[in-house]
């Protein structure tokens, strides 16, 4: 299921959207992200926010975490991938626009937003599936 539709006041959602990775309308059956490729059956993701927010990405904008982005060691930047928490099956599409993460066997650092979205900002860490969207 592909989480959507947060109700946000509409100067933050402007500027949310305004750095974040296309999303779908709340209630539309589209599906935003073609897979090409599944990169990680079950990878340990976690979530960055706070401590960075306001700070430069690896491709230079300034990280907002409130944004749909994500950090990940190797995919090119900008690159958009379908993140699925294999324990509750959430979904979203995020953009990668950072490097890391630089902690234990975690394969990706999610924003605060798309950690709320994927349902797992209260636990920290959640086994996630990755797959790589076509453009």
């Amino acid at each position: 299921m592909l989480k959507t539709g947060y109700l946000l006041p509409p100067l933050c959602f402007a500027f949310m959207m305004a750095a974040s990775a296309p999303v779908v309308a709340a209630g539309a059956s589209s599906n935003v992200c073609a897979v090409q490729r599944t990169l990680h059956h079950s990878a340990k993701a976690s979530w960055y926010g706070p401590g960075f927010h306001g700070r430069k990405t690896a491709n230079g904008e300034t990280f907002n975490m409130y944004a749909l982005t994500a950090a990940h060691k190797t995919l090119k930047l900008g690159s958009r991938i379908l993140v699925e928490n294999v324990e509750n099956g959430l979904q979203i599409v995020l953009r990668i626009n950072d490097r890391g993460p630089y902690h234990g066997d975690r394969a990706l650092d999610v924003s605060k937003r798309a950690a709320d979205a994927l349902g797992f900002r209260d636990d920290g860490v959640a086994r996630v599936r990755l797959s790589l969207c076509n453009g």
